[in-house]
């Protein structure tokens, strides 16, 4: 354990660079800064990258009661919350989101066009 002079507690670290760091696993009740653990979700955006369709989606949600690739209540309430996967998983999610709604509002916008073109014709 390191106390630094400007009062920086260190566990595990001999280079505390906040109130209090610590090299390993802990447990608090409010505000933990993490740092980024490993594959942040921004691969989603890739050409490649295959994102679930809706109906599958759906149908998972149905059978699991949950999304893919998140953990579900119990496993939470057995396991633990680990924040930096969590925050990471959640990216994913938000950005896939974000992906479908773009893909929908593409779709809402050719139907837009399919019905104005309908409707001069029949004009």
């Amino acid at each position: 354990m390191t106390l630094t002079e400007d009062g920086n507690v260190g566990i595990g670290t001999s280079r505390p660079d906040y109130k209090l760091t610590v090299n390993g696993t802990i447990k608090a009740r409010t505000d933990v800064i993490v740092e980024d653990a490993g594959d942040w979700g921004d691969y989603v955006f890739n050409d490649n990258y295959k994102l679930m369709p809706l109906t599958e989606l759906e149908n998972y949600i149905k059978s699991n009661k949950h999304l893919p690739d998140i953990p579900t209540a119990s496993d939470i309430n057995t396991n633990g919350l680990k924040l930096a996967e969590m925050n990471t998983k959640m990216m994913k999610k938000i950005e896939e989101l974000t992906l479908y709604i773009i893909k929908l509002n593409k779709q809402n916008q050719e139907l837009k066009l399919k019905v104005s073109e309908l409707e001069n014709k029949i004009k």
